[in-house]
């Protein structure tokens, strides 16, 4: 049986995750720097730390970024985080708890633009199509793990694509000869 996902109808503005807790111990640091493949002193060395200004070692940022990461997959699903994205504030310390609190406070992805306004995700793409090594990944209604509404608008978007595409084919190729000829000069 596969893992329940937590769909868009489940949650509400003000929901909370949760709490996951974890105490940091030297231990973590080593199986760490030793999975991670940082080595950098001031993890695991107390003699280096202290000389280096540090009361003592201190946790690595993506291990806790890591276990908040657990702690969100835990509560949505691994299929539904589409993006992660965190600010280190403050280190952590050998033997420190370390909680989560994860608050729904909105969905950002529901963004209405003012009326003749251009996406600038669109214009990106339009000006990087065709540059190697760069990528979209272009998803259907059929990809939305959300509410059949924003299915039908992804649909709706779609059908808007194909018909300004239609109404005028030049658009696209103008803009790449606008900036091929910007790269030639």
């Amino acid at each position: 049986m596969g893992e329940k996902k937590l769909s868009f109808e489940d949650v509400q503005v003000g929901d909370e995750a949760p709490v996951v807790t974890h105490t940091l111990t030297r231990t973590d640091l080593v199986k760490y720097a030793g999975a991670s493949g940082d080595f950098n002193p001031m993890h695991h060395d107390e003699v280096a730390a202290q000389q280096a200004g540090q009361p003592s070692v201190f946790g690595h940022g993506m291990f806790s970024m890591g276990l908040l990461g657990s702690a969100l997959t835990d509560y949505v699903g691994v299929g539904n985080v589409t993006r992660y994205q965190v600010r280190f504030a403050r280190q952590t310390w050998p033997d420190e708890v370390l909680s989560s609190k994860i608050v729904v406070t909105g969905d950002v992805t529901q963004v209405d633009l003012p009326s003749g306004t251009a996406s600038g995700l669109r214009q990106v793409q339009g000006i990087l199509e065709g540059v190697d090594d760069v990528y979209f990944s272009r998803l259907t209604s059929h990809d939305v793990v959300r509410h059949k509404l924003v299915a039908d608008i992804v649909d709706a978007y779609e059908r808007y694509d194909a018909r300004q595409a239609e109404a005028d084919p030049g658009r696209l190729q103008a803009g790449r000869q606008r900036r091929d000829g910007n790269r030639a000069r």
